[in-house]
């Protein structure tokens, strides 16, 4: 039987690592989060300028997408109340409801805003640790934030 606690632990951790490197900007931190096939789905999300669903064939491009659309932006990511299941000693599920905020400079092209939106995150135990194997976005709503 697995060391439940132990578990939930982990991935908490593993999450809040991933959200912390992300807001810190330290990308090879937050790219070792992941498994290296790591199936990443932002289909859900709608992009500015962009005709269709967003695809993101692999953690690489994941990375290059999440550093490029926070580029020198000011952001908190904040992920709470997961309800974790373990599906093997060695896998895992996770929902996790989630809030940012991105404050761009004056003149940016994209807007600050304040998100709300949930991830359904899947993880592997590797002989790294827990990694995140699939996360999923799952928007619900986006406030605008006038910062001028």
């Amino acid at each position: 039987m697995p060391d439940v606690e132990s578990i939930y632990h982990a991935i908490a951790t593993l999450k809040a690592r991933s959200l912390l490197a992300v807001d810190e900007k330290r990308w090879p931190d937050f790219a070792a989060c992941f498994t290296p096939d790591a199936r990443i789905d932002y289909s859900r999300a709608v992009v500015p300028g962009s005709d269709g669903p967003l695809e993101v064939p692999s953690i690489e491009a994941y990375v290059a997408l999440a550093s490029g659309f926070v580029g020198d932006a000011k952001t908190m990511h904040v992920g709470s109340l997961p309800i974790i299941e373990i599906v093997e000693p060695d896998r895992a599920k996770a929902t996790w409801k989630m809030e940012d905020v991105i404050v761009r400079a004056a003149g940016s092209a994209l807007p600050s805003r304040h998100g709300y939106f949930v991830y359904e995150d899947e993880y592997r135990l590797t002989d790294a640790g827990w990694r995140i194997s699939s996360l999923t976005f799952v928007p619900w709503f986006e406030v605008p934030l006038d910062h001028q």
